[in-house]
């Protein structure tokens, strides 16, 4: 079945108003409710966030525009950390228990992902002896290979900035002998921006950390996760600009700058 684009707008508002609900609507309830009741209102959002809500999802998303099931994992694995967030201790002591026996399904997508790997090595190699681009080859083979699908491009672009942040102190792709190359970083003074940013982004990073102590841990560890990979993404995005140059190959003109163009 094919959606229009009014029924896919639909289908997605009504997937992200019932999670609204549930998360908002849940969390009030829990604050509002006789203490007597409350193991029983836990147990319905806990059935309705790992059940009810990725039931619709597939529904809603995942069959009409004919993904891959797998992709339900995802979901899954996020409406265990979003009830494990929202409800009481008891329910997340079954979500844990959950999580135990899901990790079966996600071990063979992760065994599957690494029968591919060579694959994925293979069609990469292909890419770069016709033109080298880290960047781009690297996002190119893993949607050859897996597919091009919404969550296989965003885990191609996750791989390639964690190529670059985390590897970057490999050398860049080698350029052909006949090609002329050019900088676009040295004259507009881009690494100093991003080394001000860098310096800048550490000293939040602690900074922030400390404050959110203060008031809960949790939300301490999250929010330092989400700067450490901000940091990554900077440093891998520094990489790449200044390992992927300007090139003018056989006439043809290749325009880099970072993981962007």
């Amino acid at each position: 079945m094919q959606l229009s684009f009014y029924q896919y707008i639909k289908n997605i508002g009504l997937v992200v108003l019932l999670a609204i609900v549930l998360v908002a609507g849940g969390s009030y309830l829990l604050h509002h409710i006789a203490l007597a009741k409350q193991y029983n209102i836990a147990n319905g959002l806990l059935a309705d966030m790992l059940i009810t809500f990725p039931a619709v999802y597939y529904f809603l998303i995942i069959r009409p525009l004919k993904l891959r099931v797998w992709n339900m994992l995802l979901v899954f694995t996020c409406c265990c950390g979003v009830a494990y967030l929202v409800l009481p201790v008891q329910q997340q002591q079954y979500i844990i228990q959950v999580r135990k026996l899901s990790v079966i399904a996600e071990l063979g997508v992760l065994v599957y992902a690494l029968t591919k790997l060579r694959n994925v090595r293979a069609e990469y190699r292909r890419l770069q002896a016709k033109l080298p681009d880290t960047a781009y080859n690297l996002q190119q083979s893993i949607t050859t290979v897996l597919g091009n699908k919404l969550a296989i491009r965003i885990l191609a672009y996750e791989v390639t900035v964690l190529r670059f942040g985390l590897l970057c102190w490999r050398k860049g792709a080698a350029v052909p002998q006949d090609a002329r190359r050019f900088t676009t970083h040295q004259d507009s003074g881009y690494v100093a921006l991003f080394g001000v940013l860098l310096f800048v982004m550490l000293v939040e990073l602690f900074a922030v950390h400390l404050v959110l102590l203060q008031y809960s841990i949790l939300a301490a560890k999250i929010v330092s996760a989400l700067s450490a990979y901000g940091i990554i993404f900077l440093v891998a995005d520094i990489s790449a600009v200044l390992k992927s140059p300007v090139l003018m190959v056989n006439n043809n003109l290749l325009l880099r700058t970072g993981m962007r163009w």
